[in-house]
């Protein structure tokens, strides 16, 4: 929870106005960065996704483990008595830290990527990858009105 507070911190003083002042010019750093944050995100959340379905399906297993092989006693210092049993809770356990850990790293991901769109929004004069220059895409009435400029 922290993490996220420190990290929408971040994001919120980067699109602050006076980083704004200092933005210029984006460089190619930022311009491309952006995507590559935001694949970073994709994937790690797909990580946290895959880790944490394999985490369940072998909860699954040691639950079965316990209700069809051998009883599944836990013993004073917190373990399982059955060697099977705790390797599997092991496992488990180490599943669900690694996908906490993945989601973690997304959500980070997640505030570069808007960090970064934010920094190159803030930048200074007309952006130079507009491809379409001429096409007019604005609200009209009762819709959308979309053109092209002539000169």
């Amino acid at each position: 929870m922290r993490r996220g507070l420190e990290l929408c911190a971040l994001a919120a003083a980067l699109a602050s106005p006076a980083f704004g002042q200092q933005v210029r010019q984006v460089g190619p750093t930022v311009r491309y960065g952006k995507w590559a944050a935001a694949a970073a995100a994709v994937g790690f959340t797909v990580l946290a996704v895959r880790t944490n379905q394999q985490a369940d399906r072998d909860y699954q297993r040691l639950s079965q483990f316990c209700e069809n092989v051998a009883p599944c006693r836990i013993g004073p210092d917190g373990r399982y008595d059955n060697p099977d049993a705790e390797r599997l809770y092991r496992l488990v356990t180490r599943q669900d830290r690694e996908a906490r850990l993945w989601l973690v790293l997304g959500q980070g991901a997640v505030v570069a990527t808007v960090a970064l769109f934010v920094m190159e929004l803030r930048q200074r004069g007309e952006p130079r990858n507009i491809p379409f220059q001429r096409l007019i895409v604005e609200p009209g009435g009762g819709g959308l009105r979309v053109g092209l400029r002539l000169r």
